[in-house]
């Protein structure tokens, strides 16, 4: 099922069967009444269908008749024509409009030529619509053939339902920006389109999206969530410790070892803010404890035979805490 606006094209689709009466008529105030059936039409924008017209049992050189379409609907000339059954001679379709919406198609075998009896199309006609078309019902009336011994075959007239169905646009909002939008005919079914892809973030996925295409536009939200990624320091052969850090965003730094033995002298290759990926960063530090930061602590030092010491010495202390944990340290 498809839409109609602003220079939609479309061919109508009919068939059209025509039985005669056994009878050939010589008086044309005598008329053989034949019926006509057709199809629901849709209308698809950008799309054609081809006219059908298949007539049984009938030999004929001429024919007319008047087509009434629903208001904003109206015959493309350019796009109609007579089809490859109408040989041996030039043939042209005349389409007159006899007032808005209601036109009169004609066609004459000039050198009286019949038109036999086949199952090839006769007839193709070309829609056009305005924007704010609605549809509605069609007639096709008027219906008059003539045959070489000018007889003369009317048929009834019929009316069919022309649908349009116009496109509505669909919106994809992404962090509240518009990432894509197109327009799809009403009653299509909805396929989401497929996810976007953002370095360090993972999207969260579109919102409920409808089966087909309602008759309005539509907006679709998605939104990312940015990644944590980890860390980890290390100095030596030990890990400091390990952060989830958030991508995009500055890495913070620890500002010591937390060590009595080493200390930081910095951190190796620090990006600038934390890529889309776990990272290492080494530490360049040096081995044992400032003498200076050691004799400003009030823990008590021992030498290695544990005789106590007034202050921390060059080279290997024992130093108690004051929580009394015991630890061999080094000073520089």
């Amino acid at each position: 099922m498809i839409g109609l606006k602003h220079n939609w094209l479309i061919y109508l689709l009919a068939t059209i069967f025509c039985v005669v009466a056994s009878k050939a008529l010589a008086n044309e105030d005598e008329v053989t009444i034949a019926s006509i059936s057709t199809d629901d039409i849709l209308l698809v924008e950008d799309s054609t269908t081809n006219v059908d017209i298949r007539l049984n049992k009938i030999n004929f050189v001429a024919f007319q008749m008047d087509l009434t379409l629903p208001a904003g609907i109206s015959i493309d000339r350019a796009g109609c024509f007579l089809s490859s059954r109408v040989t041996g001679e030039r043939q042209e379709l005349t389409i007159g409009r006899l007032e808005d919406c209601v036109y009169r198609l004609i066609f004459t075998s000039l050198s009286l030529i019949s038109i036999g009896e086949t199952d090839d199309i006769l007839l193709s006609l070309r829609l056009t619509g305005a924007e704010e078309c609605e549809g509605g019902m069609a007639t096709i009336s008027n219906i008059r053939f003539s045959t070489s011994d000018s007889n003369r075959i009317i048929l009834n007239d019929e009316s069919f339902y022309i649908q349009v169905l116009h496109k509505y646009a669909i919106t994809y909002m992404v962090d509240g920006e518009v990432y894509k939008t197109e327009e799809i005919v009403e009653t299509t079914p909805l396929i989401p389109m497929e996810e976007p892809v953002k370095e360090g973030y993972t999207f969260s996925g579109w919102d409920e999206i409808p089966e087909t295409m309602p008759a309005q536009d539509v907006v679709v939200y998605g939104n990312f969530t940015v990644n944590k990624y980890q860390v980890t320091f290390v100095y030596g052969d030990e890990v400091l410790r390990t952060d989830s850090v958030e991508y995009g965003a500055e890495i913070p730094l620890p500002v010591s070892l937390e060590s009595e033995r080493y200390t930081l002298v910095e951190w190796l290759d620090v990006p600038e803010t934390m890529p889309a990926h776990d990272i290492i960063i080494y530490a360049n530090y040096t081995d044992g404890i400032d003498a200076t930061w050691i004799r400003d602590r009030k823990d008590k030092v021992y030498d290695l035979n544990g005789r106590r010491r007034a202050q921390a010495r060059h080279g290997f202390n024992i130093i108690q805490k004051s929580d009394n944990v015991v630890k061999r340290v080094l000073v520089k």
